[in-house]
């Protein structure tokens, strides 16, 4: 391989190790709060972002959470944990671990998604 078959990576992907490693660490949190869901985070440290997401429930809708410059990583853990239980509440699944029957029992639109609550 010579230099010109070489992928340069954009400064952008700089900070991506701490992003997969707070990612991980925000991810074990919702396990073990509301274990069995299949929880999806997308951390971006360098913007400040960090999305929640059931993808049991859906991939299109979750919670993103703002960080503001320093952060305490034990609040940054309890907002995450705050939006995995009101992402549940809002598709009337029990804060607890994954119920398929209840899962399986929630409404769906045309498409078969599920559909989530007014609020």
């Amino acid at each position: 391989m010579n230099n010109q078959d070489a992928i340069l990576l954009p400064e952008d992907l700089a900070a991506f190790p701490q992003d997969v490693m707070l990612q991980r660490e925000l991810e074990t949190v919702l396990h073990r709060h509301y274990p069995g869901h299949f929880w999806h985070l997308d951390v971006n440290i360098r913007q400040g972002l960090i999305n929640v997401r059931n993808l049991f429930l859906s991939g299109a809708f979750g919670f993103r959470i703002k960080l503001q410059g320093v952060f305490s990583a034990s609040q940054v853990e309890h907002d995450v944990m705050v939006a995995g239980g009101e992402l549940l509440e809002r598709y009337n699944m029990p804060r607890s671990t994954f119920n398929k029957d209840k899962w399986y029992a929630l409404p769906t639109d045309f498409r078969g998604l599920h559909i989530h609550a007014e609020g």
